[in-house]
């Protein structure tokens, strides 16, 4: 995506928005939104794009890109729409895992079956963000590294253990 990005003058983070706006849609209806943005002399910046991905049903995402082309909406105004349309934020995060709840535990080999399905877990997701190194500061990418190779080190001694 960088290349292409490169290749067409664009930020890669812009082109990687433009690609996961368009894996929603066909050809025919990006031609017609392309077509509607022509005819109504406006463009639809990253931004808009950033806005209309995080929609969560793709007829509303529809209908806002056609408002907004049609009605020139800023950024701050489509994603004041978005927001009614989506209805409430949930609170970020999900439910943290209780190490010491695991600890308190009196089976040992329950524990250490729950704690290295907590290290697996993190081990990917750590694999996922360390794929999108390019997009951080390289200090952060190295220390993203020497995480995963410690969590994957916990996952070692688990997997030991479990044997024994």
């Amino acid at each position: 995506m960088a290349e292409y990005a490169k290749e067409f003058g664009i930020p890669a983070g812009d082109a990687r928005r433009y690609r996961q706006f368009a894996e929603l849609y066909s050809e025919g209806d990006l031609n017609d939104l392309y077509r509607k943005c022509r005819s109504q002399n406006f463009a639809l910046a990253a931004t808009h794009f950033r806005v209309l991905i995080g929609v969560k049903k793709k007829s509303d995402s529809t209908s806002l890109a056609l408002k907004t082309i049609k009605q020139h909406l800023s950024v701050s105004e489509l994603r004041r729409l978005a927001r009614q349309k989506n209805g409430p934020r949930k609170p970020a995060g999900g439910r943290k895992p209780d190490i010491l709840g695991l600890l308190d535990q009196k089976d040992r080999k329950k524990f250490r079956k729950r704690l290295q399905l907590y290290v697996t877990n993190w081990h990917e997701t750590l694999s996922h963000l360390f794929v999108r190194r390019d997009d951080m500061d390289n200090r952060i990418g190295k220390s993203i590294k020497k995480l995963q190779a410690s969590m994957a080190n916990v996952d070692n001694v688990c997997h030991e253990l479990n044997g024994q």
